[in-house]
């Protein structure tokens, strides 16, 4: 929404059908707060620039670090795999994103520093939900907090309590491939050589 001090309103639809199979555990509606370009004025479709002297610019991106707001979205409306987002409400001079979670976990900080948008893949960490009904999760870093869809969890008595922005149970995995099993067990798998 580039107009400022104005809220915009708009009703999203897309047919998922030729992209997915099924409905997604989750839909994240990850709003930008604070972002190179939120806040600054100028003309729809021109870069915002600062004339700082005679010939001299700088480019108003620079030097801010990106916020975003995760929320769950929780009036979606299906018809089959068509899907239809109501209502959607876009701040002034601010950015929406929406995210399908098709597997029940996303990523939610790696090494201490949390990670932006709530995907089930970040570089060097991905988790993949197996014929099995299990989770296998491929990690190379340190340290990575992942959160846990309660839908998909018959028991989180093992699970570190919610995530506070997305209210999801949390689990903390180390390096390696590990499965994360319904009841939440988290399992070492040595598997040599894979990625």
């Amino acid at each position: 929404n580039h107009v400022p001090n104005q809220d915009h309103t708009v009703n999203l639809s897309v047919g998922l059908g030729p992209a997915i199979s099924r409905k997604p555990y989750a839909i994240w509606q990850a709003e930008v707060t604070e972002a190179p370009w939120v806040g600054i004025e100028c003309k729809q479709g021109s870069e915002p620039h600062q004339r700082i002297a005679p010939g001299k610019w700088k480019n108003l991106y620079h030097d801010v670090v990106g916020k975003v707001a995760v929320t769950r979205y929780h009036n979606a409306r299906w018809d089959g795999l068509h899907l239809t987002l109501p209502g959607v409400e876009i701040p002034g001079q601010t950015t929406a994103f929406f995210h399908l979670s098709m597997v029940p976990a996303v990523i939610r900080s790696v090494e201490g520093r949390d990670v932006i948008w709530p995907l089930s893949s970040q570089p060097h960490i991905r988790i993949e939900l197996q014929d099995d009904d299990t989770l296998l999760i491929r990690s190379d870093y340190l340290e990575a907090t992942v959160a846990i869809s309660p839908d998909w969890l018959i028991d989180a008595s093992g699970v570190e309590p919610n995530d506070e922005q997305i209210g999801w149970p949390t689990i903390r995995v180390k390096p390696g491939t590990w499965r994360l099993t319904r009841d939440g067990r988290l399992l070492y798998e040595n598997r040599p050589g894979s990625a």
